[in-house]
């Protein structure tokens, strides 16, 4: 009996460290993304004036100050305890991150190159501060396996044509979506609850040949979060050294045992990115740019939760197929 206990005191004692150096680690992500984060705006924001943006509200307000920073920790938590690796979070934040960009170019008249430069800032934060702490996952490293046919589903990870099939079908729906949203009711909101909108003639431009082109980086960051690691059998993601970590997947897990194993990692995932790139959203909308109401910022980041969730249904049913 004394082993016995002794067995389980040890393991309790494991769990408790694991669980230490995660928190520890978490913490040293945090330091370091807002570190690099600040360092790289204000080298940006200095050698290029024009990325001062004139439609951000500043930040006079302990309130507005304490929500972005809480959101900030709270995307970061998401990513360490699910156990992504740095290629998730680099096109999680991208898929995040873009919504409000896209906001600022197309209705307030920020120039495309100033998005571009802040959306590879964020992209790049994100993605080394993971690099740093946490070593890539077996999904995002499938090219350079040694011996392929012991991966499951290998073939599909490694068809350039399925791949790029996936890309196309998933940035069709993100840009039906939004083209849907421009000739229904954005508009409406646009101008009633987006206060001091330069214009919004945007929503009456051929959306498929001028902005369609852009949604492919979205549909192939879709296709890296949510489809390739579903296709991993569990016991080789497993083998991942950061798996201790993956706190928020096990108890979701939990909640779809009934499920297969990639179906579950499909609508994890897909929850993830629809709460992620909604709440971001929001709170980028609603408390970082001038004139926005709560409910115009509410709209906003429900369609781009919708269509994150829609591209999320489809990789299932194309899972399925």
């Amino acid at each position: 009996m004394a082993v016995t206990k002794e067995g389980v005191a040890g393991k309790n004692a494991c769990k408790d460290i694991c669980k230490t150096q995660s928190i520890s680690a978490y913490a040293c992500v945090l330091l370091l993304n807002m570190t690099i984060s600040s360092l790289l705006y204000s080298f940006a924001k200095t050698t290029a004036p024009s990325l001062n943006v004139r439609f951000w509200k500043p930040l006079d307000s302990w309130v507005d100050i304490s929500v972005l920073m809480c959101w900030k920790m709270t995307e970061l938590g998401i990513g360490w305890f699910a156990g992504y690796d740095s290629y998730d979070m680099g096109a999680l934040t991208l898929l995040s991150h873009s919504p409000p960009l896209y906001l600022l170019v197309t209705f307030y008249e920020m120039a495309p190159t100033v998005m571009a430069s802040f959306l590879l800032i964020d992209i790049f934060v994100a993605y080394i501060s993971f690099r740093f702490l946490r070593s890539i996952s077996l999904a995002h490293t499938i090219d350079s396996h040694q011996n392929l046919s012991s991966i499951t589903n290998s073939q599909i990870l490694t068809s350039n044509v399925i791949q790029a099939y996936l890309v196309i079908c998933t940035a069709s729906l993100y840009a039906v979506t939004i083209f849907t949203a421009y000739r229904t009711f954005l508009p409406f909101y646009l101008v009633t609850y987006f206060n001091n909108i330069p214009n919004i003639t945007a929503v009456h431009s051929p959306f498929y040949i001028t902005q369609f082109p852009a949604t492919l980086l979205l549909g192939l960051a879709v296709k890296c979060f949510v489809f390739t690691p579903s296709l991993i059998t569990p016991d080789l993601n497993q083998a991942v050294a950061h798996s201790k970590a993956a706190m928020v997947p096990r108890i979701l897990h939990y909640c779809m045992r009934g499920f297969r194993p990639w179906t579950r990692v499909i609508i994890t995932r897909t929850i993830t990115l629809m709460f992620v790139t909604g709440t971001n959203t929001f709170v980028q909308t609603h408390f970082a740019v001038k004139g926005v109401e709560f409910t115009g910022a509410l709209v906003y980041s429900a369609l781009w939760t919708f269509a994150s969730g829609t591209t999320g249904l489809a990789l299932g049913l194309i899972a399925v197929a």
